[in-house]
């Protein structure tokens, strides 16, 4: 049996990987509820999609919540650094003060 050293992470629980996986989707998933809620609304004028939209967003927040529970500060690191990089993915980078000449 191997002694892990003080500056080892632990070892990732299941439950902390369903942490920080509800850290990473909350976001889009309560955005997209609202659009979906909204779209539907404006072509049925039905109010119920209207609630499922702010049933969904609202979810999202319940699921930061619990992410947040789960995965405690270092899974909050851990997903705000995978945000950014998906994120920064898509962002154009300036031209350099050497390539605009």
């Amino acid at each position: 049996m191997t002694i892990p050293s003080p500056e080892s992470p632990p070892p990732a629980t299941l439950r902390f990987r369903v942490g920080v996986l509800l850290l990473i989707i909350n976001i889009p998933f309560g955005y997209a509820s609202v659009g979906v809620g909204a779209a539907l609304f404006a072509k049925t004028h039905r109010v119920l999609w209207e609630a499922v939209g702010f049933g969904g967003y609202a979810l999202s927040w319940a699921m930061l919540g619990l992410g947040l529970w789960m995965a405690g500060p270092e899974g909050k690191r851990l997903a705000r650094e995978a945000l950014r990089s998906f994120i920064n993915r898509f962002k154009r980078n300036p031209p350099r003060d050497n390539e605009l000449r």
